[in-house]
């Protein structure tokens, strides 16, 4: 398991994202800005920079975002933000020596002459600008103490898992103010289930209800790399295959009656099933290009093996051992890294599934793990879970 993930789980239904997003206020403590997240380094220089009435900003080809996110907050004060090649009040400064050596870190300068911020890549430019505009959001009239701040992350990868695969298209609004959000907090990671509602070309789920357009993801993907978030695709790859339940042949796939329709699983003797498994995993990685692929093949054990023919021929170890290898070498020969569920692949005493931990040590080792914990493990570990969690 790789400990540079930080992760937390959102089930994100229609009726969630039509909630109004709140705004966060912060507020002056001990004469200094409180930060969202934390910063590394915070030193007060004395004296302050006045806000003019038009702000002139520079920045690097492709980081407009940045003068959006400093006019949002400036707008309160009736300051204006201007783009600006040269002598802006505000300069963010690509550096390929800038300290700290980190692509996320960056240093952030206000003196009474202007503000400047350097980074060796944009997304710590970028990140500098939501601290300044956190400054600016804390500030009480329209002028910013001076300071001297040098940040970086504590771990590469920061974000969310959602599922909108219920969710009406009319709602990618809201989805976007949530990821502004997101973006304001420096999360930079978001892991997005669309099962059924992707626009599949090759796969015919003639039940679904809702399903989004590749305009409109496209339109999400932009959004993202606007704000420095990486989309992580996500599907429910062999357990939890509700998507392929909306098959019309369906009926023919499955691997017997499951517990619940969330447990159905398609026999993983069936070729249709698995052209189709491939068709899905295929389309996702061709239409976002991603780094990663979550392949959830979480809880695999609690569905209706014993009830298929064909698989009680089979030992489950190699069963499954066979479906691991075949999913995650399509990702891997397509240059993506494959994440997949934790509680298959450790043994769990409480459904009786004593083989995770010999197919977690066949795993390709560039195959990764990704790790959830709910309330009772994690205060076991005196963590405070969320509420209801």
């Amino acid at each position: 398991m790789k400990r540079s993930i930080l992760f937390a789980l959102a089930l994100l239904s229609a009726g969630l994202l039509s909630a109004a997003v709140r705004d966060f206020q912060n507020f002056e403590r001990d004469g200094k800005p409180v930060l969202i997240p934390a910063v590394q380094k915070y030193e007060r220089t004395g004296g302050a920079f006045a806000l003019p009435a038009t702000l002139t900003v520079s920045v690097p080809a492709g980081e407009e975002t940045v003068l959006e996110v400093l006019a949002e907050e400036l707008g309160r004060f009736d300051v204006a933000v201007k783009a600006a090649d040269k002598d802006a009040l505000c300069r963010f400064v690509l550096d390929p020596d800038a300290q700290p050596g980190h692509e996320q870190g960056y240093t952030l300068a206000i003196d009474s002459d202007g503000i400047v911020v350097t980074s060796r890549g944009k997304a710590g430019l970028f990140y500098g600008a939501q601290t300044l505009a956190n400054i600016i959001r804390d500030a009480a009239e329209p002028k910013l103490g001076n300071c001297r701040i040098v940040d970086w992350p504590e771990l590469d990868r920061r974000g969310y898992f959602f599922t909108i695969r219920y969710m009406n298209p009319k709602f990618l609004p809201q989805l976007k103010r949530t990821l502004a959000v997101m973006a304001k907090l420096k999360l930079n990671w978001v892991l997005i289930e669309f099962a059924e509602a992707f626009p599949y070309k090759n796969n015919p789920l003639t039940k679904r209800k809702n399903a989004f357009t590749e305009e409109q993801l496209r339109d999400l993907v932009d959004f993202c790399a606007k704000h420095h978030i990486e989309l992580t695709p996500s599907l429910q790859v062999w357990s939890h295959s509700l998507w392929m339940t909306l098959h019309p042949d369906w009926e023919k796939m499955k691997e017997g009656v499951p517990p619940s329709m969330w447990n159905s699983q398609p026999c993983p003797f069936n070729a249709e099933a698995r052209k189709l498994t491939r068709y899905a995993i295929d389309e996702h990685i061709r239409f976002f290009k991603p780094k990663s692929f979550f392949m959830m093949m979480d809880e695999f054990y609690l569905g209706p093996h014993y009830q298929c023919p064909e698989c009680r021929k089979h030992d489950k170890f190699e069963v499954f051992n066979g479906v691991v290898r075949e999913y995650t070498k399509q990702a891997l020969d397509a240059g993506v890294e494959p994440i997949l569920c934790h509680d298959s692949f450790w043994d769990v005493p409480s459904h009786n599934w004593t083989i995770g931990d010999k197919l977690r040590a066949t795993l390709d080792p560039r195959v990764n793990i990704l790790w959830w914990a709910y309330a009772d493990d994690l205060k076991e570990d005196k963590i405070v879970p969320f509420k209801d969690f």
